[in-house]
């Protein structure tokens, strides 16, 4: 059953990376952009990045590195802050994509290592897959952020720097390939990498989205995988 696996601890994490992600869109859609509010969403990627770590089980000198980046990350942020500085718009967005771009290959080292110890497609696979799915919008929307603090005629040809809100939106509206067309952009790398964004988007979730939920509780060769000795199922 999905709600009692939902409780486990193992599935529990998972559960809170995919709520700090929606927390981060929320966040971004509602807050203005002001110096609190970039440090407020540079602890919401720490947080995730952080969480995401302990998931996928990194060891070694990589799992050190990212974690002196969350460190560095939110101490660079926060010395900017209350250094009675400014957390720069560009600034704020590259710390944000740096921590950000690590959470997937995470999350994904999470998933491979939970389908091969249980031989099947889980839960936690399922919430796994949805949060990388967020993750590459959240991804895209910093890059198109930094593409258009460097660009003098504006991201969305607007002369005035648009705001993260406005990233966010164009980025899941691509993503989803929903294409309302209020917000295009006339830029020849902003298009370049709005066509990525689509194709990444839509080859996910034909392809890793579909098999995964497809083969719920299946091992991931498609037969039906062993219940455990105990008798108890497992999410």
């Amino acid at each position: 059953m999905a709600l009692p696996a939902l409780r486990r601890p193992d599935t529990a994490r998972y559960a809170l990376v995919l709520l700090l992600i929606l927390c981060t869109v929320g966040f971004q859609l509602a807050a203005p952009d002001t110096d609190w509010a970039r440090f407020a969403t540079v602890l919401l990627q720490a947080a995730t990045l952080g969480l995401a770590l302990n998931l996928g089980h990194i060891h070694g000198l990589l799992d050190r590195v990212l974690i002196a980046l969350v460190v560095g990350a939110v101490t660079v942020s926060a010395v900017a802050l209350f250094g009675f500085a400014s957390l720069g718009v560009l600034d704020a967005r590259v710390i944000n994509l740096l921590l950000i771009a690590f959470a997937p290959i995470a999350i994904v080292a999470g998933m491979l290592d939970d389908m091969r110890r249980r031989s099947r497609v889980t839960v936690r696979t399922i919430i796994g897959v949805l949060s990388v799915y967020l993750l590459i919008g959240l991804m895209f929307t910093f890059v198109y952020g930094i593409v258009g603090s460097r660009s003098h005629a504006g991201f969305f040809g607007a002369s005035e720097q648009s705001l993260t809100s406005d990233y966010l939106y164009f980025s899941y509206a691509t993503l989803t390939t929903v294409g309302y067309g209020d917000l295009t952009t006339p830029l020849r790398v902003g298009r370049s990498l709005a066509i990525l964004e689509a194709l990444i988007g839509q080859i996910y979730l034909v392809s890793v989205v579909s098999l995964i939920v497809g083969n719920l509780g299946r091992s991931p060769s498609g037969g039906v995988a062993p219940q455990p000795r105990t008798g108890r199922r497992l999410g």
